[in-house]
């Protein structure tokens, strides 16, 4: 039974369906199992028939045994782990073409992708102005070197040219010239000397 008050669930086996008067006569227990019978009618306002299904077969070769359903969780587990396998070995494979080959082939044939294990390069980091960590297959740098191996491999990831153009040159103003803060003079920041002398 359901928790709510306002729900009856009611498991059977189905004798009749009454569309005109929208009601099911159902067969309540199982004698063979030692369940006592019940023989029940109930009716409703709107009489809803799901029958369920089945995974179709189109009869092409390796989908029954490759194919992935999505009739429960563990079903969706499943592809999910499958899809993160698959994932890892091409990502893995340094060759593009042979990337993509191993995506098509493994998810035809449902082949085990082999162990992904991954190594990073390195790890850069900005710690001041003009200073820097970076620990890079193993060695580690500091102060203006590690600065400006942050500086280059940021600029060589960004996608576009004419946005590394712009970081560069906005850059190289800021080693010539440094941060410059300038002040506009407002109505409260001038002195009333300076401000009648600004009206003559």
């Amino acid at each position: 039974m359901s928790s709510s008050p306002r729900v009856t669930f009611a498991q059977g086996r189905v004798e009749s369906i009454d569309l005109a008067r929208k009601s099911v006569s159902l067969t309540i227990g199982n004698a063979a199992n030692g369940v006592p019978e019940e023989a029940r009618t109930l009716a409703a306002d709107h009489l809803v028939i799901a029958l369920g299904s089945i995974t179709a077969d189109p009869h092409i070769p390796g989908v029954r045994e490759h194919g992935l359903t999505v009739k429960s969780v563990g079903d969706a587990a499943a592809i999910r782990n499958r899809a993160l396998e698959l994932l890892d070995r091409a990502d893995a494979e340094p060759d593009p073409a042979t990337r993509r080959a191993l995506n098509i082939v493994a998810a035809m044939r449902g082949e085990k992708p082999q162990p992904f294990v991954y190594t990073p390069i390195g790890e850069l980091a900005l710690v001041g102005k003009r200073s820097g960590v970076a620990q890079v297959y193993g060695l580690r740098f500091s102060g203006v070197l590690a600065w400006a191996m942050w500086r280059a491999v940021y600029l060589a990831k960004t996608p576009l040219p004419e946005k590394r153009i712009r970081i560069l040159l906005d850059w190289t103003l800021d080693l010539l010239f440094g941060d410059k803060i300038a002040q506009l003079p407002t109505a409260r920041s001038v002195s009333p000397a300076a401000r009648d002398a600004l009206q003559e």
